[in-house]
C-alpha cells in the first residue's frame, strides 16, 4: 500500500494529478490511499479522503 498524505493548508493539485499519471503510466501494483484536504482534485486511480484520524492509519 502507499499512504500519500499532505497537510489541509494548500490544496497540492499538481501532486494528486502526477501520481494519478504515475499510475497510469507504470501500472503500480499496490493501492493508493490520500489524504487530500479540500482540494477540489478527484482522483481516478487512488481513493482520497478529506482527513483521516491517526488510529485509522496507524
Amino acid at each position: 500500500m502507499i499512504f500519500l498524505t499532505v497537510g489541509i493548508q494548500f490544496t497540492f493539485y499538481r501532486l494528486y494529478q502526477a501520481v494519478d499519471d504515475a499510475f497510469d503510466e507504470c501500472s503500480v501494483g499496490d493501492e493508493i490511499i490520500a489524504q487530500v484536504g479540500e482540494s477540489s482534485y478527484i482522483p481516478c486511480n487512488f481513493k482520497s479522503f478529506v482527513l483521516l484520524e491517526k488510529k485509522v492509519f496507524d
